[in-house]
């Protein structure tokens, strides 16, 4: 499956559906003068310490990953392979070896 820059398959729009959402947010921020900006950030921040506090598991789940960073996800895999792999460097290729493999790569400019 041939994939963006990304990583996520081609033609999945999560990306900008997350950048219209980002997007509709700095437009309401930018409606507010600098320091009404802050004291808003202010006052969520001060909620979400809130719910922390009531045991909110999604709110807590929030503060970790803003303090932390997400947490990595593992994916698992078993692949069989009988034979022999080969390993070749694009440098060590001519032209036609490089698209050959790039097509069964089925790599997109």
């Amino acid at each position: 499956m041939a994939s963006n820059l990304g990583g996520a398959p081609a033609g999945n729009s999560n990306a900008a559906k997350g950048k219209r959402w980002l997007n509709a947010i700095n437009k309401a921020l930018e409606e507010r003068t600098k320091t009404e900006q802050q004291d808003a950030l202010v006052k969520l921040a001060k909620e979400l310490l809130k719910k922390c506090d009531s045991g909110d598991l999604a709110a807590l789940q929030e503060l970790g990953n803003r303090l932390d960073g997400k947490p990595n996800q593992s994916v698992e895999a078993k692949v069989e392979h009988s034979g022999q792999i080969e390993h070749k460097t694009v440098e060590s290729m001519n032209f036609e070896q490089v698209r050959e493999q790039r097509t069964k790569l089925k790599v997109v400019n």
